[in-house]
């Protein structure tokens, strides 16, 4: 589906969530590509030098607001379009009441396209400034652990247009840049460009930077086996560390994995301390049946009830603390969650006083 998420709105909701792309959209086409080398590039000069000044120019939020909501306007309305014909073609008997609910709402807004307006323009400010927010931070290095590395080392970047959509008001595309520094590999992800009229192509999420060496360690240190897991915490003398995750679909159990999981602070910490068990319900890739229902039973077990869900449990099974949902906390932030806060002293009961008149 498409990702918008930082413009998603009430005429968005509509129009952009309906329905997803054709593969045939999924291929880069030449002619983008060389716009969006030169996007990377440029990001990956502004991170190096720390400079959210270069940044700005390359993002949404460095766009002028009334060019801004200009060109999301004209967005709109292409995408609300397309979704009217959509649901048009569906045969009348067979629209469901939203079916038809959305149709009505999508010719009111194509009718009075400036209607609704007023208020996407407050709630896309309010994204443009969240993002804008989350970008200063990252560049001043309150939430990546690696803003310690020796910039003046790194290799020249290698960048990689991995998917572009093109369909629709806005095509889309995710950037990885890939470089190194002093022997070690990483990868700078921009996870949603967008290339809007009459602008062109601009960083419009959040962006993840990640130690590949790091992130190769981690995947060896997963387990699958609950189990298996549970013989080796045993004869290791560590607690479980069990991830209940949708790997691939459910948003915050991705960014969970790549904000804190795959990083070298987690690592160094989850190292010596847990056995590292993958209980994963994935949508879009193949898992054996044995598997697919053992995790079904963990989840029953320990009452999982949404991802991502991250528990500690001890050898014999027994639960220790878990930590439900992920919003976007820093790796440090997550480690001082995963650790079990000391249960109260009791409090002792004052002495009994003795009886009246004695």
């Amino acid at each position: 589906m498409r990702a918008r998420a930082w413009l998603a709105g009430s005429i968005g909701a509509a129009a952009v969530w309906i329905g997803c792309q054709s593969t045939s959209d999924l291929t880069p086409k030449a002619r983008e590509t060389p716009a969006l080398i030169t996007l990377g590039e440029r990001v990956f000069t502004a991170f190096a030098a720390r400079d959210v000044i270069l940044l700005e120019p390359l993002t949404v939020w460095g766009i002028p607001r009334e060019t801004l909501h200009t060109t999301m306007r004209q967005v709109d309305l292409v995408e609300a379009e397309a979704s009217l014909a959509q649901l048009e073609a569906i045969p009348e008997e067979r629209r469901q009441p939203i079916d038809k609910a959305l149709i009505e709402q999508l010719k009111r807004l194509l009718a009075n396209p400036r209607g609704d307006f007023p208020h996407l323009t407050a709630d896309l400010d309010d994204r443009t400034n969240g993002l804008r927010l989350e970008h200063q931070g990252f560049f001043a290095g309150l939430t990546d652990a690696n803003a310690t590395l020796n910039w003046a080392e790194a290799s020249e970047p290698n960048v990689v247009v991995r998917k572009l959509r093109t369909g629709g008001g806005a095509p889309e595309a995710a950037v990885e840049i890939f470089f190194t520094i002093e022997k070690r590999n990483y990868k700078l992800q921009l996870n949603t460009c967008i290339k809007l009229p009459g602008v062109g192509w601009r960083v419009a999420e959040s962006l993840a930077l990640v130690d590949l060496d790091t992130e190769a360690a981690l995947k060896k240190m997963w387990m699958e086996d609950f189990p298996a897991a549970q013989v080796l915490a045993r004869d290791q003398n560590k607690t479980m560390l069990v991830d209940f995750t949708g790997s691939d679909w459910c948003p915050p159990c991705i960014a969970l994995h790549r904000r804190v999981l795959s990083t070298k602070a987690f690592h160094d910490f989850a190292k010596d301390r847990f056995v590292l068990v993958s209980v994963d319900f994935p949508r879009n890739k193949t898992q054996p049946d044995n598997l697919r229902q053992a995790n079904a039973i963990l989840a029953r077990e320990f009452r999982v009830e949404g991802f991502p869900t991250v528990l500690l449990v001890d050898a014999n099974g027994t639960e220790l603390h878990r930590v439900t949902g992920y919003t976007n906390q820093s790796p440090a932030q997550y480690i001082r969650d995963l650790t079990p806060k000391p249960a109260p002293k009791p409090v002792p009961e004052p002495p009994a006083k003795p009886p009246a008149g004695k």
